[in-house]
């Protein structure tokens, strides 16, 4: 998946780590909101960034899944889609 990344040049890699160096306009512990995350560890570029910006966030429901990879999200989207519904407010009927 690494070769994948860098296949049209080394620049999106770039851009993508400089977005994720600077600072982005406010902090973290700000977010008032639950987050969910979901992080696959078998890209550790994002992973290592991932546990840390979990344990800034104030309420993150954070999922480290050892054996996930980039596209990890998109094979489970369902189960990400159904845990999210599952903690939205719903008005009363």
């Amino acid at each position: 998946m690494q070769l994948e990344a860098y296949r049209q040049g080394p620049s999106g890699v770039a851009q993508e780590m400089n977005l994720l160096a600077r600072p982005w306009g406010f902090e973290l512990k700000d977010i008032t909101g639950t987050v969910f995350l979901w992080q696959g560890e078998d890209n550790p570029l994002l992973a290592d960034p991932a546990h840390a910006i979990a344990a800034a966030l104030p309420d993150c429901k954070a999922v480290f899944v050892p054996t996930g990879g980039m596209l990890w999200v998109l094979s489970h989207a369902e189960e990400l889609f159904r845990a999210i519904n599952s903690t939205l407010d719903r008005p009363e009927p």
